[in-house]
């Protein structure tokens, strides 16, 4: 942030957004896992893309939507997955850090879960490999036929779209 009154545009955007209708903290539930990574997120992240709508052209706000559309059901089947197989626990932990496997403090997940290290390694990459499937079948869905270069151009404008926007879960939930 360049000065006091930036910063104090992002701090009213932040208790703005936290006290809307579409935001509310009960909208963020423990158990889709949201919570803790909203918390999580520092609030320049959170109004990231409120920033760029500014300053976004209407093909740009179109694209930024059909990623977070599409983020937002590939998480959800992801969770749907891990309810089922009643790992729910695991699935936050994990999402808690998704955008920023450098936080992910293995020990405390192990001992919070009461799982191995090697578990949780392994976990973490499953999760990943899954939520990977889970955004090309998305994808896939979106365009016509079963042309896999074309699904992985639109796969490739996803992450990137996602990664200006601060990452997967960022963007999802700032949306």
């Amino acid at each position: 942030m360049g000065n006091l009154h930036e910063a104090e545009e992002v701090v009213q955007s932040f208790f703005t957004k936290l006290h809307s209708k579409n935001h509310t903290l009960g909208s963020l539930g423990a158990s889709t896992g949201k919570l803790r990574a909203w918390l999580l997120t520092p609030v320049p992240e959170q109004s990231r893309a409120e920033t760029t709508e500014h300053h976004s052209s209407p093909g740009e706000i179109h694209d930024r939507e059909w990623a977070f559309s599409l983020s937002r059901r590939a998480l959800e089947g992801l969770r749907i997955e891990y309810q089922a197989h009643g790992k729910m626990e695991l699935y936050e932990e994990l999402l808690s850090v998704l955008d920023c496997p450098e936080t992910l403090d293995r020990y405390a997940i192990c001992k919070k879960l009461e799982i191995s290290a090697n578990y949780s390694v392994v976990a973490y990459m499953r999760f990943r490999e899954r939520l990977a499937v889970r955004l090309r079948e998305e994808v896939a869905a979106t365009v016509s036929g079963n042309d896999a270069a074309e699904i992985d151009a639109k796969l490739r404008h996803l992450i990137t779209i996602l990664s200006h926007q601060g990452g997967l879960i960022v963007a999802t939930i700032a949306s």
